[in-house]
């Protein structure tokens, strides 16, 4: 039961930064989520809110954020973006 209200209060958190970061979010700050353990989903809908054209997806770019542990899905869309 715990687990589940963490993850709630989590999710809930990071929807509502969604909307302070629509015009900032950067690969660090993917980075921190991966790194938090948020879940694939979650970090999918962040990257999904923010403003075209905030990543880096050079090819440093993106290698920064496969050694980050970011995953194969995530990494796609931030460059549709």
């Amino acid at each position: 039961m715990f687990s589940f209200i963490k993850r709630l209060i989590t999710t809930l958190c990071v929807c509502i930064a969604c909307n302070a970061w629509a015009n900032t979010m950067t690969n660090d700050e993917v980075i921190k989520l991966v790194k938090a353990g948020l879940s694939e989903a979650i970090i999918l809908q962040t990257v999904d809110a923010a403003a075209a054209g905030s990543f880096d997806t050079s090819t440093n770019g993106l290698i920064a954020l496969k050694q980050a542990g970011v995953t194969d899905a995530v990494v796609g869309r931030m460059v549709g973006k």
